[in-house]
Parts: C-alpha cells; structure tokens; sequence
C-alpha cells in the first residue's frame, strides 16, 4: 500500500469549537483594557486545528490547506474596515468600544446559529463514515449536509473507539518540532505586532487618516494574507510533486522499490515542505525593516501599504508550510499540532506586543523594526537546522518506536500510529 493510500485512509474530521458570543459578551462586559487583552490571549486556546487535514493524501494537502485557510486569514483585513465605517460613520464617540462588542456579539451569535443549523456532525467515533445517525444532540438542525448518507443498517457501519487522551505539549519533545514551532512563532508574532501597532502608527505618522480611513489601511495585510495562502497552498502540492518524482527517479537507479522510496521513512518531506522557507523569511525579514522605516519617515502612504502586502504573503507562506510539515509527520495528531502552534505563536506575539510600545516610544518605529528585522533574519540558520536534520530526529523516533514496539504509550516517543503502521507493512 503505497504512502498516499495510507494518507487518503484516515479520516476528516471536523470539531467545530465555536466560541465567539461567548467571547464577544466577554470584551463587551471587560472593565479595562487589560481584561480585554486577558479575553483575546485567551480565545487563543480555542483557535485549534479544526480540520484534520490529515484525511487528504499529501500530493494534495497543501491545496487544500491553502484553501480552507483563506477565510480565516481576510478577517484581520475586513474585521478593522467594518470597524472603521463604524467608528466614523455610526457610532457615536461616546460609546464606542460597547457599541463594537455589541456589534460582534449580534454578528457573532448569527454565526453560531448557521453552525448549529446546517453543520452536522463528523467525528468518526459518534458517527462513523458518517452513515450512522446520531443522537439528537449532535446533529443539524436543518440536515442539508450528508443527510443521504444515513445507513440503512448502522450496525454494520465501522465506528472507531474514541481516542484516548494525548498531552499535546509532549510533541515538543521532538526537537525537530520544537525548532520549527519556534521559528514559525517568531515570524507570525511579527505579523501579529505589525496589526497591532498599525492604527496608532498610520494615526500619528498619517494625521490625515480618519477612522474609516485607517480600517481600509489593513485591507492589504489581509489580502497577502489570504492570496498567500492559496498560492502557497498550490506551490507546496508543485514542490511535493516534484520532489517525489525525483525520489523515484534516484530510486530507480539504485534499485529501490517506487513504494519504498515515496515511504514517510524514506521520503525527503521536509525538503519538499520547506524548500521555499529561508527566502521567505528573508523576504519579511526585509519587508519588516522597509515597512519601520516608510512609517517613521512619513514616506508615501503607498509604500507601507504594498510592503503590508508582502508581510502577509511571506508570513503566511511560512506558517503553511510548517503546519503542513506538521500534519505530514503527525497525520493522526494535526489538531494537537495545530493547537500548539497557535499557542506559542500566539504567546509570542503578545510578549512581542507589550513590549514593543515601549521600544516605539524610544527609539522610534525605525529602530524598533530594525531590531524586529535581525530577530526575524536570525531564524534562517532554525529553518536550515530543521531541513539538514530533520530527517535524522525523524529516523531516530522509527528506530526507538521498532527497537521496543510493545512498550506501553507514556514511555514510546511521540510518533504518528499511521506512521508506525506503515512502517511495519514496509
């Protein structure tokens, strides 16, 4: 069974932690601006994986990673326009923060209720392939989606126990998980700073901006955002592609069997996933020093906004091709990978925020984004760790997995139970 079957065989599933009226009422209630920054830190901790991307076959996983994050990533750049139309046009000075927090906690909750009314139920261990019909409580209350799937005899249809629980943070017991995890943190929390720090930046270097104005400023970080997304999606399925026909072609020519060259023992994945990284990281790296400077001398308003779109794309490619490195080594964790991702790059950026107020206010936005620009560059040489070595801590877990396999879990390294399977048929 060749890799890809092995890929294509586990199944999607969505867990849908929709939390935003809950979050909203929260701001909106908050008595100061530090329980607002506690409540955002904290929503955080729900942004986890909420596709197992898993369930496609890696040639395609970029694609569809690229696609189903496209949503998420123009929010930051619509969510300030409709905050800004509202600030000037709407709301009355007077009130409004409450007015805002209102305004999300309506929109907010008319999305939970699409969520509760059309989205079904995915988890295998509830509703199997998703033939078995389950108890009132998880199911939609229009069924549109999958309702001709309903089996005739669920009792025939297969339905895997649930999963016992995994501390996701023994991932980092991994060191090429640790190394990747750090340097991706650092490069997004960078982005998040940058969002931060953009009203009061174009506020007092722009005093020609008005509120609406200064909304419309964060459509290009949105918009490199999410075209980065798609676009990186498509170039990591290319390189894959690539990648394994060169696989195969060496293979060949040494004697190797197509289906053991193409093995997730064997194959180059991390090569095929971060092959585009460093010039990425590069890339922002040097757009966040053009983009401090632009800000700080007052330069044309079109600079920042074109280096803002850039920001976006790099970043975004970074994030992309780490996640999906993620999923590929660990198909049956990606939610746990995603959530520590989102973690620890979230962790990062608020640290990155609450201290670059004070920086700003001292050394200006130029050598603040400088300074910001070397810690962004010195994570090139993390990337080339992770793609010289990656491969060597990939094999060492197979070898300690295959010298004890019968060792109960809390004592086996943290690796994929697919990946150890396939393993075994090989």
């Amino acid at each position: 069974m060749s890799q890809e079957k092995v890929d294509s065989d586990v199944e999607a599933r969505v867990s849908p932690n929709d939390l935003p009226k809950v979050q909203a009422a929260e701001k909106m209630l908050a008595p100061s601006a530090e329980c607002v920054s506690i409540y955002s830190y904290k929503e955080t901790w729900f942004i986890v994986g909420i596709i197992a991307l898993a369930g496609f076959a890696r040639a395609n996983r970029g694609t569809f990673f690229g696609a189903f994050n496209a949503g998420p990533m123009l929010a930051p750049g619509v969510g300030p326009v409709i905050g800004g139309l509202l600030s000037q046009y709407m709301i009355p000075n007077n009130d409004f923060y409450s007015a805002i927090f209102w305004f999300l906690t309506i929109f907010s909750s008319v999305s939970l209720l699409i969520i509760l009314a059309f989205l079904p139920e995915t988890l295998p261990c509830i509703v199997g392939n998703g033939s078995i019909r389950p108890s009132f409580i998880y199911r939609a209350l229009i069924p549109v989606v999958g309702k001709d799937r309903i089996a005739e005899n669920p009792q025939l249809v297969y339905k895997p126990p649930p999963k016992p629980f995994r501390n996701p943070f023994l991932l980092f017991l991994n060191p090429d998980v640790l190394v990747t995890t750090l340097f991706t943190s650092v490069i997004f929390s960078m982005q998040y700073s940058i969002s931060g720090t953009l009203s009061n930046a174009y506020t007092s270097q722009y005093p020609f901006l008005n509120s609406a104005n200064i909304g419309l400023c964060y459509l290009p970080n949105g918009l490199g955002l999410a075209g980065g997304t798609i676009i990186n999606g498509k170039l990591l399925d290319v390189e894959y592609r690539r990648s394994r026909a060169r696989a195969i072609r060496e293979a060949e020519e040494k004697g190797i069997s197509e289906e053991d060259a193409v093995s997730q023992a064997n194959f180059p994945i991390e090569r095929a996933r971060l092959q585009m990284t460093p010039f990425m990281v590069l890339l922002f790296s040097g757009c966040v020093f053009g983009w401090g400077w632009c800000v700080d001398r007052s330069v044309s308003l079109a600079g920042p906004l074109l280096l803002q779109i850039a920001l976006g794309f790099s970043s975004i490619c970074v994030l992309n091709a780490t996640t999906t490195l993620m999923i590929d080594l660990f198909p049956d964790q990606s939610s746990a990978v995603t959530a520590c991702t989102n973690f620890f790059r979230s962790a990062f950026a608020a640290i990155l925020v609450a201290l670059q107020g004070k920086a700003i206010k001292k050394l200006g936005y130029g050598l603040t984004f400088v300074i910001f620009r070397c810690i962004c560059a010195s994570m090139v040489p993390l990337v080339l760790l992770e793609l010289k070595f990656g491969p060597t801590f990939r094999s060492r877990r197979v070898s300690q997995w295959l010298a004890n396999p019968d060792a109960p879990p809390e004592e086996m390294p943290v690796i994929s139970t697919f990946y150890a399977a396939h393993i075994m048929r090989n």
